[in-house]
């Protein structure tokens, strides 16, 4: 008897364990999902932040203006992504320099300097104008979003002591003079 209660106990035990309640979601395939940026109340929460692009001669940056939430606009993660995952501005006059191989490994802000490691391929970049574009492409970016006074590059974990022209193993402040009208 006292067997047959112990197995029971364990069953009911077993049983309450493995049904708790989830909650699912259902999404009506017909609801239509309403774009943030449709309304003026929602227009209104959305923040702007800046990525900048080369000319197709590598002479200045150019700014280009999106929109996210603030809480986006003012992450460097979420920035820098923008800046890699796109290739240039939407009309194709604006390219993006950093090697589209490239890897973003972590961004992070600490005390004001942003600390960007990227994958090895960021180094292939041939070309001294390139070189700077694409480094100024990345500090001038950053340096747009709150909290960041500078930027420190580091390649797969490590520092770099030199690339190209540059002593790279030292935080960057944003070059306003490399941003062309």
């Amino acid at each position: 008897m006292r067997r047959i209660l112990l197995v029971m106990l364990a069953v009911i035990v077993l049983c309450l364990g493995g049904c708790k309640e989830q909650k699912k979601e259902v999404i009506n395939p017909d609801t239509k999902i309403e774009n943030p940026t449709d309304s003026s109340a929602d227009k209104q929460s959305m923040q702007e932040y800046v990525l900048y692009y080369t000319d197709s001669q590598a002479e200045k940056l150019y700014p280009v203006t999106n929109e996210a939430i603030p809480e986006n606009a003012d992450d460097p993660l979420f920035v820098m992504r923008e800046l890699m995952k796109t290739g240039g501005s939407n009309d194709g006059k604006l390219i993006n320099v950093i090697p589209p191989q490239t890897i973003l490994n972590s961004c992070e802000l600490s005390d004001g300097i942003c600390r960007v490691d990227l994958s090895e391929e960021f180094l292939s970049i041939e070309g001294s104008a390139t070189q700077k574009m694409a480094v100024y492409s990345i500090v001038n970016t950053l340096c747009r979003v709150k909290g960041v006074y500078s930027v420190q590059f580091v390649i797969d974990g490590e520092l770099v002591e030199i690339f190209g022209n540059y002593l790279f193993d030292e935080p960057f402040e944003a070059d306003m003079s490399l941003v062309g009208e």
